[in-house]
């Protein structure tokens, strides 16, 4: 077992056609070992239900079942352009994240975990990018309650750093889409529209 994930290299080629360098082929949050043996998840499919939240996140996190889509939280995946270590939040990302506010309005019994994830190269400083994905992941959270009213305690935010890539970091040229603010509201129903009628970008 050279990637420690509780598979044999055997069984991860031949098998279930996982990366037996790789202790998390599919980059959901959870070893292939534990998926196969224990939640009887796809190790080859971030998402085993299809109800748009990974795996890992709904075990790990939310408390919810991976295997069952109807109890996936509400899932807005934002790829904010921030400037080099800052963590402004720019006008032009002002629109997409008032369709969140309004669905949290819409339900004034939900509550949101606004993520922030950065992105890894080869001379990424963990520690660095953890404390500035926090940051942005607040900023997000400020906007939302100075813009729309929304209470303080509705809203958390937590910073990830490159702990949890959605896909294969490459670490000479980075990868965009792991450079992300994940929201995840809870409450708010999974009829897939927010308040305007719009489509939740997780679910386009």
């Amino acid at each position: 077992d050279t990637d420690h994930d509780g598979l044999n290299d055997f069984e991860e080629l031949r098998t279930y056609h996982t990366d037996p360098l790789n202790p998390d082929s599919d980059y959901d949050g959870l070893k292939d070992g534990p998926e196969v043996f224990q939640y009887e998840t796809d190790p080859m499919n971030r998402d085993t239900d299809g109800g748009g939240v990974a795996d890992g996140h709904e075990v790990l996190e939310d408390g919810t079942d991976p295997k069952d889509p109807s109890d996936d939280l509400m899932l807005f995946e934002l790829y904010i352009q921030f400037d080099y270590d800052k963590s402004i939040v720019k006008p032009q990302y002002f629109g997409e994240i008032d369709v969140i506010a309004k669905v949290l309005n819409r339900n004034p019994g939900s509550s949101a975990v606004i993520e922030g994830h950065a992105d890894q190269k080869a001379k990424s400083s963990e520690r660095y990018n953890k404390k500035l994905s926090e940051r942005r992941a607040s900023a997000v959270r400020s906007y939302l309650i100075s813009s729309s009213g929304i209470e303080k305690k509705r809203l958390k935010a937590v910073g990830y750093g490159f702990s949890r890539p959605k896909v294969k970091p490459d670490l000479k040229n980075g990868n965009p889409e792991n450079r992300r603010v994940e929201i995840y509201i809870r409450g708010a129903g999974k009829d897939g529209l927010d308040a305007a009628g719009e489509i939740p970008p997780e679910n386009k």
